[in-house]
């Protein structure tokens, strides 16, 4: 389904008066620039001259036609996602505004938004614009000449959503729905919503090399903007989270309700044909990570859990119970116990200075207090 977007900027007018420069010759060094406001009132001249340009381009593609990047892969995918660029005006807030309305077929990234916006700029100022700023449009005894681009850095070209807030005119909303995160697939379509620190069930095929196996895992969210979202700390776009999870084949919904196993909330689920295998964390207990067992047809008994002191050594865990399980072989996880038991190396030094200090004090010792020690 095709989308059409608008793409708006400044536009400056300047006029000259064909009566009074039949008075003075000299007149017509002297242009008058009319202002946006002013310039609502010549709207409609203005957009049949720009109609009357646009008519010798393509008449489906129009400005797109000579679109080019110098990158071939950001060129080939706005060629492919970009049907169609025509210019137009339109009144907004009381004022005058070029326009650029595009169809697209797919989202366009950040990235292929600004070389759009760097081709629009470079049509307006060389190309298609050079051409139209040059044809005086005949209003009355007036003649106008309109430029869609200029040098100031005052100029810009903004998208509906970035000219809406320049403008302030973004729609208002309760204060409630200020902070809803979207959920869409990859052709912006709109799946869910969830609050801010909401949370959504993220479920997908553990691979190839895993036939069969299905894991779960939980994401909190947190909002950033209407297109970016936070997921367990991890920066987003919307678009770009979409198509992730459509090319792995997971799905995506809010999180019914969480699931707690004696305050551990769980975070990460593997099913393995009739067993479930689950992973939790309660930043309150002594072991704040633990890893249960569960059937499906009972998800609510879990049994034989496992407690951990860090996360590393619980996901371990948690992943080996589930290979066991899927290959049918034993799993020993004291053998697991044991290691993270075992003091680092970081650890042993920290006990032996520790051990050195009160021993021999603060100060090193010296080898004349070895000596006497030896003797």
């Amino acid at each position: 389904m095709a989308t059409i977007e608008k793409l708006c900027s400044p536009i400056f007018v300047q006029a000259f008066d064909k009566e009074i420069e039949e008075l003075d010759d000299c007149y017509d060094e002297f242009p008058y620039f009319i202002s946006q406001e002013t310039a609502v009132h010549y709207a409609d001249e203005i957009q049949a001259a720009l109609d009357r340009d646009s008519s010798d381009l393509d008449e489906v593609g129009g400005l797109m036609e000579y679109f080019y990047d110098n990158d071939p892969d950001i060129e080939k995918t706005v060629n492919e996602k970009v049907r169609s660029l025509f210019v137009g005006v339109e009144v907004h807030e009381g004022k005058l505004w070029g326009v650029a309305t595009i169809e697209r077929t797919e989202p366009l990234t950040l990235a292929e938004y600004d070389r759009l916006k760097d081709y629009i700029s470079g049509q307006y100022a060389d190309g298609f614009g050079e051409g139209f700023e040059q044809r005086p449009i005949k209003v009355g005894h007036e003649e106008l000449y309109v430029s869609l681009w200029s040098h100031e850095d005052s100029f810009f070209i903004d998208t509906q959503r970035e000219f809406n807030k320049r403008l302030g005119i973004e729609p208002t909303r309760p204060d409630s729905d200020l902070k809803q995160i979207r959920f869409i697939d990859p052709q912006y379509t709109e799946l869910f919503r969830i609050p801010d620190g909401g949370s959504i069930l993220v479920t997908r095929p553990m691979g190839e090399m895993y036939p069969g196996v299905q894991e779960q895992w939980v994401g909190i969210c947190k909002y950033l903007d209407d297109y970016h979202v936070s997921i367990n700390g991890e920066c987003y776009h919307i678009c770009q989270f979409a198509e992730i999870q459509q090319r792995i084949g997971a799905t995506v919904m809010p999180e019914p309700e969480p699931e707690v196993i004696g305050g551990f909330r769980v975070s990460h689920r593997t099913f393995v044909r009739d067993l479930v295998f689950k992973l939790g964390h309660n930043p309150d207990a002594v072991h704040p990570y633990g890893t249960w067992r569960c059937n499906k047809a009972d998800p609510g008994n879990n049994y034989w859990g496992h407690y951990w002191a860090d996360r590393s050594t619980a996901l371990t865990d948690f992943l080996r119970r589930a290979d066991a399980a899927r290959t049918d072989t034993p799993y020993d996880h004291t053998v697991l116990m044991r290691q993270e038991q075992k003091p680092s190396l970081r650890d042993t030094l920290k006990q032996n200075a520790e051990r050195s200090k009160a021993e021999f004090g603060d100060q090193p010792s010296s080898p004349k207090k070895f000596a006497e020690m030896e003797i």
